[in-house]
């Protein structure tokens, strides 16, 4: 996953027609990292559920991933004040994503971030588009444009789909720890064809800025891979679901 975070990166400055800053590439690999091992080596109940071999692979590495996480977050620190000009778009990232698995109090009411009906992939999706288009666009000091604003929707649109095809194994887990997931909420079968509708969505929006047989042909990928897609054998789609932005920096 987090090289799907830096392959968006990638793209992002393809469309600029820049040259890749690594530290903006490694601040969205790192980020990524660091968010989803964060989640990961937090077990709970859903986890075990949902992929209890993954799930013994994390608790059996704790030891020595949680100084890896503040190793990690010491290197995204020093980047981040060498890249002034994302600091902003940082905190409006690193609030949400603190704040995602913390359970918060309104209206003598608790909830998280995640269990918020279908907020798991459009939180997930708005993180990614910060990390992806918005530190480039800020470093660069690029004023907003269509451009910019098609490629924060197509990459929204193509991240929700990713996220809503792992839910589709994540389904009884989910539903289990009370996550409202676009899975959980409409079902198995009406969730892949969400995905295909998030698929068509990233098409259009994606369609002025990149060839258009190339950005076709990877949207029906996408969009084939969630009707094709079996929980019963996760462990070999799990490369093309998590490294579709690498994917897309090659092919688009």
């Amino acid at each position: 996953m987090a090289l799907d975070a830096a392959g968006w990166a990638g793209l992002t400055y393809k469309v600029l027609k820049m040259a890749p800053d690594m530290m903006l590439v490694f601040i969205a690999f790192g980020f990524t990292w660091l968010f989803y091992t964060r989640d990961r080596v937090g077990i709970s109940d859903s986890d075990r559920l949902n992929n209890p071999e993954r799930t013994a692979w994390y608790a059996a590495r704790g030891h020595w991933l949680k100084p890896a996480m503040w190793v990690v977050s010491g290197l995204l620190l020093i980047c981040l004040c060498l890249r002034s000009a994302i600091v902003f778009p940082a905190m409006i990232g690193i609030v949400p994503c603190l704040l995602y698995t913390r359970k918060l109090r309104f209206w003598n009411r608790t909830f998280t971030l995640k269990s918020l009906p279908g907020m798991k992939a459009v939180l997930v999706a708005f993180l990614w588009v910060v990390l992806t288009v918005a530190f480039p666009v800020a470093t660069l000091k690029i004023p907003m444009s269509a451009s910019i604003v098609h490629l924060c929707l197509m990459v929204g649109c193509f991240v929700m789909l990713q996220i809503n095809t792992n839910d589709l194994r994540d389904i009884a887990g989910d539903a289990n720890e009370g996550v409202k997931s676009f899975a959980v909420l409409l079902g198995d079968r009406k969730a892949r064809f969400l995905g295909a509708v998030l698929g068509i969505l990233g098409i259009f929006f994606g369609w002025a800025l990149f060839d258009h047989w190339a950005l076709s042909g990877f949207g029906i990928f996408l969009i084939a891979r969630t009707f094709l897609y079996n929980r019963n054998h996760d462990i070999y789609w799990q490369a093309l679901i998590s490294l579709q932005g690498f994917i897309a920096y090659f092919v688009l």
